[in-house]
C-alpha cells in the first residue's frame, strides 16, 4: 500500500508493511543532484544502478546498487552478464570446471663456479 511519504531516522518511507508487502524505505538520497537508474535483468537476477549525472559521460561506475536474486528474492551477489555471448561463456565454464588441475612443478637451483 502506497502511503505518503514520511521521514524518519531510517530515511523516507515510502509503503508500510502489510500481510502482503514488505515496508518500503529510501534510506539514501539525494534530491540536489540528479542521475539516472541502470536496471540489468537476467533470468536469474535484477540489478538496479545509480549514476549521477554529474559524474559525466566517462564515468562507468554507479554511485550505488543492489541486486536481487530473483529465486530467492534476496540480496545477492552480482554476476556480470556474458556480453551478448551465453553460448561461448558456458563452453569457456564448461571447460574450466573440467579442466585438471595445475601440475605441481619443483624447482631445482644450482650454483657453479665459475672454472679457471
Amino acid at each position: 500500500m502506497l502511503v505518503r511519504g514520511r521521514s524518519d531516522q531510517h530515511g523516507w518511507e515510502l509503503a508500510d508493511a502489510d500481510a502482503t508487502h514488505d515496508r518500503v524505505v529510501f534510506e539514501n538520497y539525494d534530491d540536489t543532484n540528479y542521475g539516472y537508474l541502470r536496471i540489468i535483468v537476467t533470468a536469474a537476477q535484477l540489478r538496479i544502478e545509480y549514476h549521477p549525472a554529474s559524474d559525466g559521460a566517462g564515468a562507468k561506475t554507479p554511485d550505488d546498487f543492489v541486486t536481487v536474486d530473483l529465486a530467492t528474492r534476496m540480496l545477492g551477489q552480482y554476476a556480470a552478464n556474458d556480453l551478448g555471448a551465453p553460448a561461448a561463456a558456458a563452453a569457456v565454464r564448461r571447460l574450466k570446471a573440467n579442466a585438471p588441475p595445475p601440475a605441481k612443478t619443483t624447482t631445482v637451483t644450482t650454483t657453479h663456479r665459475a672454472r679457471r
